[in-house]
């Protein structure tokens, strides 16, 4: 996984996506993008399977290019969260 991020983050970063002052907004507005693709696949009937797939791997890349591109490691912050939500689910919440 972590070879893939760091394949994807430099694929993105020669295509001029990503660049050193690229902010958290400018990921933000991104991620905002790509859920407006996703809706407009949902709201538009029929909707197409495979591409409401790719537009959610689109944002879920966008999610982890903006966690590598500032400093975090994407694979250990998701376990954190896996880690949460087990401790969730044994307390019944």
């Amino acid at each position: 996984m972590k070879d893939l991020i760091i394949r994807s983050y430099k694929a993105i970063h020669e295509r001029g996506l990503i660049d050193k002052g690229t902010t958290v907004y400018e990921f933000y507005d991104k991620m905002q993008e790509e859920l407006n693709e996703i809706d407009d696949q949902l709201y538009n009937e029929p909707y197409d399977k495979d591409k409401i797939i790719e537009e959610v791997t689109d944002l879920m890349t966008v999610c982890i290019m903006t966690l590598h591109h500032h400093g975090f490691d994407p694979v250990k912050e998701f376990e954190k969260c896996v880690l949460k939500n087990e401790k969730r689910a044994k307390n019944g919440k």
